[in-house]
């Protein structure tokens, strides 16, 4: 096995493996390598140390690969072609929250990848998708899809999406700044609140 095997799913449950014990790297081990083999967490808790540490060298390539970030503009899922939107500027305004309400905690983006992909890609450019089809492909791309190609779609989609969410925010408090600054120069100069 390696790392273009790894599907969202598979991804997925590493990091929440992972997330079960932070800082005890043997305890993430016995949650991980059930995963990848037919023994359960209570097996390798028995096996001699030595023997465990056998198992984790055949999977130590889970902590040496790098993420990808080559763009990608297309990719097969299946014997399915879905094409990546390359603009954000392309969203439209369904795409725009949903992409906002995916990415506004960081730590859920993992869990949320393939409900990513599902709104970024789209078969034919400007199609309707349905919540039935929707779902069809956020389970299609969680199930299926390696890691390698959904990596660099989602997070590079939520990183601008990021930007564009604080730009958002900025903006709209410096509007509302704005609006009652010049209700309060307004007030004055109406003399309202002035003593004479």
């Amino acid at each position: 096995m390696t790392i273009n095997d790894i599907t969202i799913l598979k991804f997925q449950e590493i990091q929440a493996a992972i997330e079960m014990n932070p800082d005890n790297e043997i305890a993430q081990w016995y949650n991980i390598l059930p995963l990848f083999t037919d023994k359960t967490k209570e097996d390798y808790k028995r096996m001699k140390f030595t023997d465990f540490q056998k198992v984790i060298k055949k999977f130590e390539w889970l902590n040496s690969f790098q993420m990808p970030d080559e763009w990608v503009k297309s990719f097969h899922c299946g014997d399915e072609l879905f094409y990546v939107t390359q603009e954000v500027t392309e969203w439209n305004t369904e795409q725009f929250i949903s992409m906002s309400n995916l990415t506004k905690d960081s730590s859920q983006i993992i869990n949320n990848l393939h409900l990513i992909l599902a709104t970024l890609c789209y078969k034919v450019k400007g199609e309707d998708v349905q919540l039935d089809e929707f779902d069809r492909r956020a389970k299609l791309f969680q199930d299926n899809l390696s890691i390698v190609t959904a990596y660099p779609i989602g997070f590079f989609f939520a990183l601008v999406n990021a930007k564009l969410s604080t730009s958002t925010k900025f903006f709209s408090i410096m509007k509302r700044l704005a609006n009652r600054k010049a209700k309060v120069i307004g007030l004055g100069r109406s003399g309202v609140g002035m003593q004479s």
